[in-house]
């Protein structure tokens, strides 16, 4: 990657970064969802901290359920809800915590995107590519939330870049990453969901 490259995806970070911080210190969430995978991410931090034996993992659960209600434990992957443990512990439990993590799973995004897209193409073409993605509505409205969409395109890029390393360059050991990666992103029990509502 040459200097200048490295700039310009500097450039498109700086943006994305000032883009989606305005509301990040904010005690409230816009979205309902947004409030269950905060929780959900306070109970695994919760469940580390009071550490009860495994043998009470399922009554500890039901317990924080009656006490706290906000939970999607059965709803959707706890990929996104680990990842705010070790936030949690260090930064507190709070509400911008939760959206400073998604807005770190955005940057790491665009970077995984320009990869991909650079990977086929001329840096040009990955640069306004990145560009538009960083810059597009509905990416910085959910990059400043504490939602799943945001981490759903990360696991898609590098799911798409493992794929690709594996049926292009033979690279076998890409193959069960691509497959785990494609796996536990979160649109899948997204979908689960909105089936469920529309059938009801």
């Amino acid at each position: 990657m040459s200097r200048r490259e490295i700039v310009s995806l500097l450039l498109i970070l700086s943006v994305s970064v000032c883009l989606n911080a305005p509301g990040l210190t904010e005690d409230c969430f816009a979205d309902t969802d947004a409030a269950v995978h905060a929780m959900d991410g306070i109970f695994f931090t919760d469940l580390l901290r009071d550490h009860p034996a495994p043998s009470r993992w399922k009554e500890y659960a039901i317990e924080y359920f009656a006490r706290y209600p906000s939970l999607g434990l059965v709803i959707y992957p706890p990929l996104y809800p680990l990842s705010l443990v070790p936030f949690h512990l260090l930064l507190g439990d709070s509400a911008a915590v939760a959206r400073g993590l998604v807005l770190l799973y955005a940057i790491a995004h665009l970077l995984a995107f320009h990869a991909l897209i650079r990977r086929e193409m001329d840096e040009r073409v990955a640069f306004f590519a990145t560009a538009f993605l960083a810059t597009n509505i509905e990416v910085i409205r959910w990059s400043r939330e504490a939602m799943l969409e945001i981490p759903s395109l990360l696991f898609m890029s590098l799911a798409a870049m493992a794929w690709m390393e594996f049926t292009g360059r033979g690279r076998r050991w890409c193959a069960p990453p691509a497959g785990a990666m494609t796996a536990t992103w979160p649109p899948g029990a997204a979908s689960r969901r909105a089936s469920s509502v529309c059938d009801s």
